[in-house]
């Protein structure tokens, strides 16, 4: 994304490893809250599930974040998965930029991207996952507001919770800021 604090990266192949490394070094005991983010971590695949499964059995007494694009989650298959692991302390926290299949696109810089995420949001709604739509205001869609808010509230009232949500003025954000910055 055109704001993203986190630029994206190939995924190094010691990715998966560190992640799991980080998992096994926290003390169970201590950790009360657990924020999963990447880039994007569903794009680790079957890594993604495995490590989220050793969350789950790590930490099943604490509050899990994921957060994501939710595109990985338009594969009805990962989706199922991703629900199978049986997490009740879980909010999936999506992003999506617009109402308008243009200018999330625009905001995502991927086509396809709006259609994606909108079908991972079904997908996990069917699986009776609770998501958090994430709407980051931007100079391209800040003026869209209230439509967008009528457009989650009629098209996503499965919606555990809504935010809306200031940039964070690093990674791409900081070098497209006059492009993406609004007050």
């Amino acid at each position: 994304c055109i704001m993203c604090p986190q630029p994206p990266q190939r995924h190094h192949e010691d990715t998966y490893r560190i992640a799991c490394e980080t998992v096994e070094a926290l003390s169970p005991e201590q950790v009360k809250h657990l924020c999963v983010t990447g880039g994007e971590p569903t794009l680790l695949g079957d890594k993604f599930l495995d490590l989220m499964r050793n969350i789950k059995k790590r930490f099943n007494h604490a509050s899990i974040q994921l957060l994501t694009n939710g595109k990985g989650f338009s594969d009805f298959n990962l989706a199922r998965e991703f629900a199978a692991i049986g997490f009740s302390n879980i909010v999936t926290c999506v992003s999506l930029h617009s109402d308008i299949e243009e200018f999330n696109d625009e905001i995502a810089g991927v086509r396809g991207s709006f259609h994606k995420t909108v079908q991972g949001l079904y997908n996990l709604a069917r699986m009776r996952q609770r998501v958090e739509i994430r709407h980051v205001i931007n100079r391209l869609n800040a003026h869209r507001i209230e439509p967008f808010a009528h457009f989650v509230y009629r098209n996503f009232p499965f919606a555990y919770h809504v935010a809306f949500m200031g940039m964070e003025i690093t990674g791409l954000a900081r070098e497209n800021y006059n492009m993406v910055w609004v007050d």
